[in-house]
């Protein structure tokens, strides 16, 4: 009777087991724990059966996240591709109670076995899924806790400077066990390139496909992640953490100023392609309303720039009756010569800057007074260490000190709180030095032909304002209104009607603020702008007589 029993032990069918193995983080599939978790599975089932799939590895334990893998190991359970589960560790099989629950449910309903190592837990007892519930409740605990001290961590070290967010910011290089930053070389040289390119009018979508950058990627590259600043982002219970941090730059603050100015162009000026050329388009406005004027092209293929009728606007234009029209070729002329003579002057250019800045009296007033509190500043430093010198020698008491100390203390206030109003002040103005190296810089952009010199003899001047090609006179307009007035208007030249078809225009623009310009005839324009030995006052006069002819 025993004999017969175990020849019937033997015959019976080995279980088909589906093996989890899983990891939570890539550290840890680097490390030996999906081979240990392999080798304690393995030898389990040695004795019970045979081991048909398997199933895992790096997955998120985090209670809420996705896991593929379980997905799939439930789903070949339906189809009865096995007979049993087997995994080195409760909290392997999940964290996340409510996704254990549906999981075990499914298990029992397809009559799968569960197996923790060589123990079995039976699905149908009470006792053996509390334990499993309970350790999928302390598995969603300790990932919860575990992730909030992580965080905590992160945003300590990025607070010093670290980087514990993400990928690093392009071009940069961070390096952990020193930690400080660098920069990449060779992507620095690439987008230092690339940059000139997009500042000398070539397409983005093209530079992102010769240099392999994703458009969008390239973009945002250019316009918030070549200066000083990363900024990472922590998500903390229910709040966003931002820490600021310091990185190298990539490009100087001037290059991205303009790459910004240069996409707002795009957006308005510069994109699109026109049968007829118009180098004011949305560049020029009318002054009483404040629409901009459009380029339209006559069956006698004459250019105007027209105004929008009135009847289209939402806001009411109280310009004279029957003014609609400009020609194109006289304001572009008048316009585009103006700004030529002008920035081939560094004095002039200089002039125009500071003529700029409000209130000069005042800043210098408060550059005066902040030196002033800075030098009593000091004085009430050295008043400080003096009596706390004779304390140390016993000289004084600390009681007979204290009186003096809360003085000092108290002016120091004081004068830190008048100091940071004054600075406030100054932050946004450039002194004289800035103003200088502004209009240098101007100047220099267009030395190519507005070399002064050169311009002292009449003719040669006339040939290379002549020469000017288009382009060039596009990229001379863009850099000049490529902003807003202190008005918040756009920069431009504005049209004022003064009677039908009569009008005079004003230029506001980066450097210059004209107003009350007319058009002149061809020998005052011929006056106007070729003598360049005119002094301005002279020029001024001139035109102010052009104006009452």
């Amino acid at each position: 009777m025993k004999t017969n029993q175990k020849v019937k032990s033997k015959n019976k069918p080995k279980l088909r087991f589906a093996a989890l193995c899983r990891v939570s983080t890539e550290k840890q599939k680097k490390g030996e724990s999906l081979a240990v978790q392999r080798m304690r599975i393995e030898n389990a089932v040695e004795q019970l059966g045979e081991i048909v799939t398997w199933y895992g590895g790096q997955e998120h334990a985090t209670e809420g996240h996705e896991r593929a893998e379980i997905d799939r190991l439930l789903t070949d359970a339906q189809k009865g591709k096995f007979d049993a589960f087997i995994c080195s560790h409760a909290d392997r099989w999940s964290r996340d109670n409510t996704k254990s629950q549906q999981g075990l449910t499914i298990l029992r309903e397809a009559n799968v076995r569960f197996f923790i190592l060589s123990t079995e837990w039976d699905l149908y007892n009470s006792e053996h899924l509390l334990f499993l519930e309970m350790s999928a409740a302390f598995g969603a605990f300790q990932s919860r806790h575990q992730k909030a001290k992580s965080i905590e961590s992160k945003i300590e070290r990025a607070r010093r400077n670290c980087a514990t967010t993400g990928s690093l910011p392009y071009g940069r290089t961070f390096n952990k066990a020193t930690e400080t930053w660098g920069v990449d070389e060779i992507e620095v040289l690439k987008i230092e390139e690339i940059a000139q390119r997009y500042l000398h009018n070539e397409k983005l979508t093209d530079l992102a496909l010769e240099y392999n950058i994703d458009h969008s990627n390239l973009h945002k590259i250019l316009t918030q992640r070549c200066g000083d600043v990363w900024f990472q982002k922590f998500k903390q219970n229910s709040k966003i953490v931002v820490v600021k941090t310091k990185v190298p730059r990539l490009l100087g603050e001037e290059t991205i100023n303009a790459i910004k100015r240069k996409t707002q162009a795009n957006k308005t000026y510069t994109h699109g392609c026109h049968k007829y050329s118009y180098l004011l388009n949305r560049k020029i406005f009318c002054q009483h309303c404040g629409y901009a004027l459009f380029g339209q092209t006559s069956l006698g293929k004459f250019r105007y720039y027209r105004h929008n009728p009135s009847k289209t606007q939402k806001k009411k234009c109280n310009r004279p009756e029957g003014s609609n029209t400009i020609r194109a070729n006289d304001i572009e002329d008048i316009v585009v010569r103006h700004l030529f003579e002008m920035f081939g002057n560094p004095a002039k250019v200089q002039k125009a800057i500071e003529a700029a800045i409000p209130n000069r009296q005042e800043l210098e007033r408060d550059r005066q007074r902040s030196e002033r509190i800075d030098a009593e500043l000091k004085r009430i430093g050295r008043g400080r260490d003096k009596i706390l010198r004779l304390i140390f020698e016993e000289k004084i008491t600390e009681s007979q000190a204290a009186k003096e100390l809360n003085t000092y203390k108290r002016k120091e206030v004081l004068l830190g709180a008048e100091r940071s109003r004054a600075l406030e002040n100054l932050r946004s103005q450039p002194n004289t030095k800035e103003i200088k190296a502004v209009a240098k810089r101007v100047v220099t952009h267009f030395k190519r032909y507005t070399d002064v010199k050169l311009m002292l003899a009449k003719k040669y001047a006339n040939r290379e304002f002549d020469e000017m090609t288009e382009e060039e006179k596009q990229r001379l307009l863009e850099m000049v209104f490529s902003g807003k007035t202190s008005d918040g208007r756009r920069m431009g030249v504005y049209i004022e009607w003064t009677g039908k078809n009569s009008w005079r225009f004003s230029i506001h623009g980066t450097c210059v603020d004209e107003e009350g310009l007319i058009l002149l005839s061809d020998s005052m324009k011929k006056a106007y702008f070729d003598d360049m030995s005119n002094s301005g006052h002279k020029q001024k006069e001139l035109l102010s007589k052009s104006a009452s002819y």
